[in-house]
């Protein structure tokens, strides 16, 4: 992966990691945390993605992040991204807030 996705992918891991549910404008920031993602997921190189096999050391939520192909995490994206944009209360966001996490600890 081009070292300036690599490091798009960590400025909104630590973005995603800080950003509180009771923040100001959480939900426009959660969405474009989403949008940056779906932005870094489409500019990936299709042969540096990744399709190594799951160890068994590695929790259920790990494994499923490794095994996805880079459309099906697309899915997963745009599933995050209309579940913030139909979210009324920081309780129905903070499901979307903690899968955009483990979609992007996956990918580290």
């Amino acid at each position: 992966m081009p070292a300036d996705l690599r490091a798009m992918l960590e400025t909104l891991r630590l973005q995603l990691l800080s950003l509180s549910v009771t923040a100001p404008y959480y939900y426009s920031r959660l969405l474009r945390i989403t949008q940056q993602l779906d932005y870094v997921v489409q500019a990936w190189p299709a042969e540096d993605w990744p399709v190594r096999q799951p160890s068994e050391s590695l929790s259920r939520r790990q494994i499923h992040g490794l095994v996805l192909t880079r459309q099906q995490f697309l899915e997963q994206v745009a599933e995050v991204e209309t579940r913030v944009l139909n979210a009324e209360q920081p309780p129905g966001s903070y499901a979307g807030h903690q899968h955009l996490l483990d979609l992007l600890l996956c990918l580290g």
